[in-house]
């Protein structure tokens, strides 16, 4: 199990995305500092081989598809590094990576007009549950980083799969039930609603 350390994105990618480009290759040294940079940003879930396809299966080999798009990629990602170094944003694991890997794809699309991989998106939008403690802190954190409407971040509370909104909170919202305004009733669904896609643990 990880230990949580205060660090930030300067820190944890210091030596990282310098190379003024990555041209997709393989079994390069260009490839080995692209490979490392690539899975610090993922928190060390991407799997290079497989990226590549280097798979030990036959048919999987002859079926892959290289990307295309490798120079594009890594120069989104280093802009975004970059940036995120400059504004001094704290690395809270698999959370921060997420929200980079987010970035950077906004980053391709509006500057290089192209897609991320297929492999992308499962990385980042990944449901398992967490491999770092799960505190009131990254719960908060965790709610801040992907913009969960207006929701009090005092509210959210670990658990022992993941964040979850506080279920006293919830019940007491909704002993007011007729109380409020429609607009205030909106805004409540609304709230639970997103914590329920975005919690790694099931409403219940």
């Amino acid at each position: 199990m990880r230990t949580e350390t205060r660090t930030n994105v300067k820190e944890h990618f210091a030596g990282l995305f310098t190379e003024p480009f990555y041209d997709g290759s393989y079994h390069t040294p260009l490839a080995e500092h692209a490979s490392e940079s690539f899975r610090a940003l993922t928190d060390g879930v991407l799997m290079w081989t497989q990226v590549h396809g280097d798979f030990k299966d036959a048919v999987k080999r002859a079926l892959f598809k290289p990307y295309p798009h490798w120079p594009e990629l890594y120069d989104a990602c280093q802009s975004v590094v970059r940036a995120h170094a400059d504004l001094g944003t704290e690395w809270w694991g698999p959370l921060t990576g997420a929200k980079l890997m987010g970035d950077a794809m906004t980053v391709l699309r509006d500057k290089h007009g192209q897609s991320v991989p297929k492999w992308w998106l499962p990385i980042a939008s990944n449901n398992e549950p967490p491999a770092w403690p799960v505190t009131r802190r990254t719960c908060v954190g965790r709610a801040l980083f992907e913009g969960a409407f207006e929701a009090p971040s005092r509210h959210v509370v670990p658990t022992g799969q993941g964040c979850r909104a506080d279920p006293l909170f919830i019940s007491q919202r909704r002993s007011e039930k007729g109380k409020g305004s429609n607009t205030n009733k909106t805004r409540f669904r609304a709230w639970i609603f997103s914590y329920h896609l975005l919690t790694l643990a099931p409403m219940r």
